[in-house]
């Protein structure tokens, strides 16, 4: 998957076993997709892993939508199949009740969190997840950059600052992370919804939107558009979910 040499998971163990060593408390995150969603090397892996005394829990996910995969590579090219990952998430439950580490596999989003009525999609908006990007969390990108969130990447619309140039308490209180938090409805054009929602601030100081969904939907011009699960939200153009 990763076309590395047979060596890194040599490595790899090689890490964990250190870890192990020196009490270092682990969690993993096995990500699945088309290329090793077999059943049988999924075993195997979970066998491995629960020999450490050092992971606290495992999560086994489904792959998917990669901003940096489009085209010939994209998500549709190698995403686990709805019917194969509900076979997998059956598996890796029964496998977790004959351990004590916390096993579990996460969801996977469906083609109903985005085409759902209008109250059905109002009531399941309304009890998302927080963002955590900007509020109570950052990213440091390998060469330093600090973003919101590690799924977007070096997006120039969320990279707040560089941690070889500032202190990170810089980068939490710079001009652009203030910014990007108070942003207001005069900052997104008239053809988003968002700028005419009386719901706007409740929604936007409270939980939040999921940016990258909003990628996912429309593309990165469309930055402004409403998070693909909102009422008010158009059609996604793209496809990223099952």
């Amino acid at each position: 998957m990763l076309g590395v040499k047979e060596t890194y998971f040599e490595k790899l163990k090689e890490t964990l076993r250190l870890l192990e060593k020196y009490e270092i408390k682990v969690a993993i995150k096995s990500v699945i997709t088309k290329f090793n969603q077999d059943l049988d090397g999924i075993e195997t892996l979970l066998n491995h892993l629960v020999k450490f005394s050092n992971i606290v829990t495992i999560s086994v996910a489904p792959g998917e939508c990669s901003l940096y995969k489009q085209g010939e590579a994209g998500f549709v090219n190698y995403r686990t199949p709805l019917e194969e990952w509900n076979k997998i998430s059956k598996f890796v439950s029964k496998f977790a009740v004959n351990h004590t580490i916390p096993i579990h596999s996460q969801d996977c989003m469906t083609k109903n969190l985005f085409f759902s009525s209008v109250d059905d999609k109002a009531k399941a908006f309304g009890k998302r997840s927080l963002c955590s990007g900007n509020t109570i969390s950052l990213f440091i990108l390998p060469d330093g950059q600090v973003t919101i969130c590690e799924e977007l990447y070096w997006s120039p619309k969320f990279i707040l600052g560089d941690i070889t140039k500032q202190t990170l308490m810089e980068v939490w209180n710079s001009e652009k992370a203030v910014q990007l938090y108070n942003l207001s409805q005069s900052d997104f054009r008239p053809l988003s919804a968002c700028k005419y929602c009386p719901d706007f601030s409740l929604c936007r100081s409270t939980v939040g939107v999921c940016w990258k969904y909003i990628y996912m939907a429309y593309g990165k011009e469309q930055w402004d558009l409403p998070d693909p699960r909102c009422p008010l939200a158009p059609p996604p153009v793209n496809e990223f979910y099952r």
